[in-house]
C-alpha cells in the first residue's frame, strides 16, 4: 500500500513539474509573440501565439487577439483551408467571450475581431459558391475545351445567384473584349458580396472599360475589396494614393496599402515597398531594408524587383551583378531591363557594341519606340563602335514613326 502511495505521489509531482515547465515555456512564447506583434512581424507573432495556446492547453482572449489579427494580416486572398478553419475557431471564441465580458475587451479590439469575422464570412461564401456542382462542371469544361463550352454551366449557376459563376462570366466577357457585359456580371456579383467582383468593378471604373472612367468609383470599390482582404485591391489603393487618382495624393497612405498587400506575400507589392524604401518615397530612405525586400520580391519572380536590383548594382559600379539582374528581368520581357542592358553595354566600362545592339533590338522588337530610335541613330551615324548601315537605319526609323503614330512609347 505504501509503495502504491509513493508511486501516485511521484506521478503527481511529475505532472506538476511538467505543467510548471509548460507554463514557463508558454510565458516565454507569449512574450515573444507580443514583441513580434508590436514589431509588425505577424508571421512570427501568429506562430508564437499558437504555440503559447498549445502549451497552456486552454484558450485566452489575449492570446487569441494576437492570433486573429496576425493570421488575418498574413492570410492570402486564396487562403489555406486549415488557416481559415483556425481563424474561424479563434474568432468564434473571441466574439463569444467579448459578448459576455464587455468591460474586459477594449472596443477597438472588438472592432478588429468583428472586421476579421466579416472577412471570414465572405471567404466561406466564396468557397461555398465554388463548390456548386454546376460551377465545377463549368470550370472543368472551361479548362478542357475553352470558355464557350463552360458558359452555359456558369450561366445556369449564376441564375441561381452564385456569385463565383457571375465572376467567371465576367472574366469570359472581359477576355472577349465585351466590357459592358463583363461589368454587368461583375457588378451583379459584387452586389452579392463577392470580394473579387468588387475589385474587378473598381478596375473597370479605373480603366473606363464598359463604363465611363470614374476614379472616385474605382477608389470606392477597390477600398471595399481591400477592407475585405483582397490583396490586389490593396495594391490598387496603393497605386491610387500614389497617383492621386480618385483620392488626394498621399505617399504615406500609398506605402501603407502596399505594405498590407506585401504582408500577404504579394510579389509586386513586396517589390514596390522595397522601391519606396530605396528612393525614400513616403518613408525614410533605407537601402538595406530596400535591398532585402527587393531580393524577396525577386525570389518570387517579380521582374520589377530584378530590374531595380540591377539598378542598385549599376549605381555601385557592380556591372557583373547588374548584368545578372537585368538579364533575369529581361528574360521575363521587362523592356526597361533590356534598355538598361543596352545602356550598360553602351556607356560603362564593359561596353560591348554587339551586346548593345542585341538588347536595343530585343526592346525594339517588343514595340519600344525609344529603342527603335536608338537603333536608327546608331546605325545611321555609326556610333558607339557600330558599323554604319543606312538601309537598316531607315527601316528602324520607319518603324519608330509607325510606333509613335500608334501611341507607343
Amino acid at each position: 500500500m505504501k509503495h502504491k502511495l509513493i508511486t501516485i505521489l511521484v506521478l503527481i509531482l511529475s505532472s506538476i513539474q511538467v505543467w510548471a515547465q509548460n507554463d514557463l515555456k508558454a510565458r516565454i512564447q507569449f512574450e515573444e509573440a507580443e514583441e513580434a506583434f508590436a514589431a509588425g512581424d505577424y508571421q512570427t507573432a501568429a506562430t508564437k501565439a499558437l504555440e503559447t495556446e498549445r502549451l497552456l492547453g486552454k484558450w485566452s482572449h489575449k492570446i487569441s487577439y494576437i492570433i486573429i489579427v496576425s493570421l488575418n494580416k498574413t492570410m492570402p486572398f486564396e487562403p489555406d483551408k486549415e488557416i481559415l478553419k483556425t481563424l474561424r475557431s479563434q474568432v468564434n471564441q473571441y466574439m463569444k467571450f467579448a459578448g459576455s465580458n464587455k468591460s474586459i475587451v477594449p472596443i477597438e479590439k472588438f472592432k478588429d475581431a468583428y472586421a476579421v469575422e466579416e472577412i471570414i464570412k465572405h471567404q466561406e461564401q466564396r468557397i461555398k459558391d465554388k463548390s456548386d456542382p454546376d460551377f465545377l462542371k463549368g470550370l472543368e469544361l472551361f479548362e478542357k475545351n475553352g470558355p464557350d463550352k463552360g458558359m452555359s454551366h456558369f450561366q445556369k449557376t449564376a441564375d441561381k445567384g452564385n456569385a463565383a459563376a457571375l465572376c467567371m462570366l465576367g472574366n469570359i466577357y472581359y477576355d472577349k473584349g465585351d466590357y459592358e457585359k463583363a461589368m454587368v456580371s461583375y457588378q451583379h456579383a459584387a452586389n452579392k458580396g463577392n470580394v473579387y467582383a468588387m475589385y474587378c468593378v473598381g478596375a473597370l471604373y479605373n480603366y473606363g472599360h464598359g463604363v465611363v472612367q470614374d476614379y472616385s468609383e474605382a477608389f470606392k470599390w477597390s477600398k471595399k475589396a481591400a477592407d475585405l482582404g483582397c490583396t490586389s485591391a490593396m495594391s490598387y489603393l496603393g497605386s491610387m494614393y500614389y497617383r492621386g487618382q480618385g483620392v488626394t495624393k498621399n505617399l504615406s497612405e500609398s506605402l501603407l496599402w502596399y505594405e498590407r498587400a506585401a504582408l500577404k506575400d504579394d510579389p509586386m507589392a513586396i517589390s514596390t515597398v522595397g522601391a519606396f524604401y530605396y528612393s525614400g518615397t513616403g518613408v525614410t530612405k533605407d537601402e538595406k531594408k530596400a535591398e532585402a525586400l527587393l531580393k524577396k520580391g525577386a525570389r518570387k519572380n517579380d521582374k520589377s524587383a530584378m530590374r531595380l536590383l540591377g539598378d542598385i548594382s549599376y549605381n555601385r559600379d557592380d556591372y557583373k551583378n547588374a548584368v545578372t539582374w537585368y538579364e533575369m528581368a529581361a528574360e521575363k520581357d521587362d523592356i526597361q531591363a533590356m534598355l538598361s542592358l543596352a545602356k550598360l553595354y553602351k556607356e560603362s566600362k564593359i561596353s560591348n557594341p554587339d551586346e548593345m545592339i542585341k538588347w536595343y533590338t530585343k526592346a525594339a522588337e517588343k514595340g519600344d519606340s525609344y529603342a527603335m530610335g536608338m537603333l536608327h541613330y546608331i546605325l545611321r551615324y555609326g556610333e558607339y563602335g557600330v558599323k554604319k548601315d543606312k538601309k537598316l537605319a531607315k527601316e528602324w526609323e520607319a518603324k519608330e514613326k509607325e510606333a509613335k503614330a500608334n501611341g507607343k512609347k
